[in-house]
Order: structure tokens, then C-alpha cells, then sequence
């Protein structure tokens, strides 16, 4: 029983690890994501993205109090039968194998721009990616541990833009009325993406340590991953402004390039290796979600045939994404599949409601 408890999650972990899931090298690009329809309101459009996240939580918070040891897979074939509940599974799963791809293509890509111009993407990848094999070999807790040191560089790197506060103009936020409420509802849908990772929390529940402070963990998972957003978002539209963060890819890097360090003349790529870290726990975070799914699927249940079976697609998949190809990619795909994926969420809540309406 010891050892079994010594391998669940305590509660910094588990908020460690649904956030870590979330924030990723997206946060790199987010303000560009959001300028383009909102405009000077992004930061606005943050917040209506958030509901996204919050569905997933509050669903997840239900599940964890009905089923506590039972995560979204179980319960899919519980409540629709083998066959269907398979077809909700596979839908479900859909997201953490293009998340995968999608984190170490752009990884990737910021890499090879800012760091390392003569590696090939192919070579970026194969070392990413035995990376990631490596730590999810060591286990749900050692990705835990991981999660937690980059949470503290999250913290960290979004404090770094701190000085910009300085010399940035707050007519980069004005007019405040006006507001195109059209161009916010569009750029929230883009937000689905970034918001994305969250999901994780619906297949890990079963492995967290006090059940009991399930409100408290994912809640505040949240909150750390909507604060970041609209910081970086209202930092980087403050100092900038909207029109030139349109015409970039990553405009944070951006705002880092105009910071000034003393005795640190190399802040861009100072903070971009930092960064390296909270991106690369998001893409093994994803990974260890794909071995969750994929066991309970195709019934694998030695991970190392897992490890083979994927490296090459994966490799391929990461390879082939391209910087502008990518983000029209996920832009367009991701709502898509987000749609398919929440409707199951939803009808799996409604059942167990129902259900235990009628058990009263």
C-alpha cells in the first residue's frame, strides 16, 4: 500500500502537471494569435478562451467525485458500451497525437531560428524525442518532478518582462470602448489551441494522491495558465502594440530582444534555452497521454513497444510541420477536433448525472 501511495501525485504535482500540459511554446506566439482579429482587446478575448479549460475542469471535477478511480477511457466504455464508448475513446485521443507532433515542430522551429540554424529539424527531433522516451520510462512521477521546475521557470520567464512596463505606452491598449466584439469571439476560437492540454486532467485524476483537494488543484491550474496568458498577451500589446505584433511569429522574443540586462548582452537566447525546458515537458506530457490512450485502445501494455510503433511517425509528423504550415494546421483543426472531442465530455457528464438523479 506504501508503495502504491508513493506513486500518486501530491497536490503540487498534479497542478504542476495540468499546467505544464497547457503552457508550451505557444505561449511564444499566443499575442500574435490573438491581435490579428482582436486587435488591442486580445487580451480580452484571453478570457472568453478560458471557458474552454473550464469546461474541461469542472467536468472533470464531477467525474473525480463520482468515479474517482476510474478515468475518462474507463468510463466512456462504462456508460456506452464497448463499441461506442472505443469510437469516444479514439476521438478523445486524437488531440494528444497531434499535440505531440505540434509541440516539437514548433520547438523545433524556434530552435533552429534563434539557437542552432545548422541543425537539421530532423536531428532536433530524434534528440527530443529520446528525451522525452527517457522520462517517461522514469514514470508519471519523475514528469511530475519536471513539471514543477518548469512551473518555477514559467514564473520566472514571464517575470523577465517585467521591464518593459518602463518604457512600453499604454495607448497600445486604448481605445477602451468601442470594443469589436465579433473580432474577440473569433480570436477566442483561436485560443482553443493554446488553451489546449487541459485534457490531461481527465485521464490522470485517478492518479492524484488527496482526491479530496480535487477543486483546489484544478482550479488553481487554471488560474496559473489564464494569469500567464493575459500577461503575456497585455505585456507584449502594451509595449509593441498590435500592428507590429501581427507582423511577427514570436513577438515575445521579440520584447526580450529589447530588454536590457546588465553584464547579459544574449537575453533572447538566454531565455529561449530556459523556455526549452517548459516546452519540453509539455511535448512529454502529451507523449505519457498517447501511452495512456493508445494501452487502453490497442491493449498495449508493455510502453516500450510504444516507444518503436511511434518514434518514426512522430518523427516525421514534427519534421514536416513548418512554421506557417503548422500554425494554419492547428488553426484550422484544432476547433474542429476540440468540437468532436468536448461533445463526448459533455454527454459522459449527463449520463452519470442522470444516472445518479435516478439512484436517489
Amino acid at each position: 500500500m506504501k508503495s502504491k501511495e508513493l506513486k500518486l501525485l501530491d497536490d503540487s504535482e498534479a497542478t504542476a502537471i495540468m499546467v505544464g500540459s497547457t503552457i508550451g511554446i505557444g505561449i511564444l506566439s499566443i499575442p500574435n494569435a490573438v491581435v490579428k482579429d482582436a486587435k488591442q482587446y486580445g487580451w480580452i478575448a484571453v478570457f472568453f478562451g478560458s471557458l474552454y479549460p473550464l469546461i474541461i475542469v469542472l467536468s472533470g471535477i464531477y467525474l473525480c467525485k463520482k468515479h474517482p478511480n476510474e478515468n475518462i477511457l474507463v468510463l466512456n466504455r462504462i456508460y456506452f458500451g464497448k463499441l461506442i464508448g472505443t469510437v469516444f475513446n479514439v476521438l478523445f485521443s486524437i488531440r494528444f497525437f497531434i499535440y505531440v507532433s505540434g509541440v516539437m515542430s514548433g520547438f523545433t522551429n524556434a530552435l533552429r531560428v534563434y539557437i542552432v540554424p545548422f541543425l537539421t529539424p530532423e536531428k532536433i527531433i530524434i534528440v527530443t524525442l529520446l528525451l522525452i522516451i527517457y522520462l517517461n520510462i522514469k514514470g508519471l512521477k519523475t514528469i511530475a518532478t519536471v513539471n514543477k521546475i518548469a512551473l518555477y521557470f514559467t514564473i520566472i520567464l514571464s517575470l523577465f518582462l517585467l521591464p518593459t512596463l518602463i518604457t512600453g505606452n499604454y495607448l497600445n491598449l486604448m481605445p477602451l470602448k468601442g470594443i469589436d466584439f465579433k473580432g474577440i469571439v473569433t480570436a477566442s476560437k483561436k485560443l482553443i489551441y493554446y488553451y489546449g492540454g487541459m485534457e490531461i486532467f481527465l485521464l490522470i485524476y485517478p492518479r492524484f494522491k488527496h482526491k479530496e483537494n480535487i477543486v483546489s488543484i484544478s482550479i488553481k491550474a487554471l488560474l496559473i495558465v489564464l494569469f500567464t496568458y493575459l500577461w503575456i498577451v497585455i505585456i507584449t500589446t502594451y509595449y509593441l502594440g498590435y500592428r507590429l505584433i501581427d507582423g511577427t511569429i514570436w513577438p515575445v522574443l521579440l520584447l526580450v530582444e529589447n530588454i536590457e540586462v546588465p553584464f547579459l548582452n544574449v537575453s533572447r537566447y538566454i531565455y529561449l534555452l530556459f523556455w526549452s525546458t517548459v516546452v519540453f515537458k509539455t511535448a512529454a506530457n502529451e507523449y505519457y497521454g498517447c501511452i495512456l490512450v493508445s494501452s487502453d485502445l490497442f491493449k498495449i501494455n508493455r510502453p516500450f513497444l510504444f516507444y518503436i510503433v511511434s518514434f518514426i511517425p512522430f518523427l516525421y509528423f514534427s519534421s514536416k510541420l513548418s512554421t506557417v504550415y503548422r500554425s494554419a494546421l492547428l488553426s484550422r483543426y484544432i476547433p474542429m477536433i476540440t468540437l468532436f472531442e468536448i461533445l463526448p465530455i459533455g454527454l459522459l457528464v449527463l449520463f452519470i448525472f442522470v444516472k445518479s438523479r435516478r439512484n436517489l
